[in-house]
């Protein structure tokens, strides 16, 4: 019970937190990339699809590592 529970609970917070990013890219108030990918995290513990965006995300953004 309390691992269901648990598992609801991240499945509403990542889907409220995709959605606020969503707004995010639209209203210039909220920034929807700071929103967007922590939501996508969340989910991706729980969802194919939200893996699979994210392994697609992180190809497509360049690397910010550190160069000398």
């Amino acid at each position: 019970m309390k691992a269901t529970l648990k598992r609801w609970a991240k499945i509403v917070a990542g889907m409220a937190m995709l959605l606020a990013g969503i707004v995010g890219w639209v209203l210039p108030v909220i920034p929807g990339w700071a929103l967007f990918i922590p939501g996508l995290i969340l989910l991706s513990h729980e969802f194919h699809w939200a893996r699979r965006l994210l392994a697609w995300l992180k190809s497509k953004l360049p690397n910010q590592s550190a160069q000398p």
